[in-house]
């Protein structure tokens, strides 16, 4: 995503990130990342 993305345009998008061990019977293991550009900071 270019950096001069607006936060509140439609080009702005959600990436959903699962970790690599999403879906193992292994404690811990479904760690999920959700990353967008933040309207207040712009990062």
């Amino acid at each position: 995503m270019p950096p001069d993305v607006d936060p509140l345009g439609p080009e702005n998008v959600l990436v959903v990130a699962p970790g690599p061990l999403t879906g193992l019977l292994v404690p811990g293991a479904g760690k999920v990342s959700f990353s967008a550009i933040s309207p207040e900071t712009s990062y």
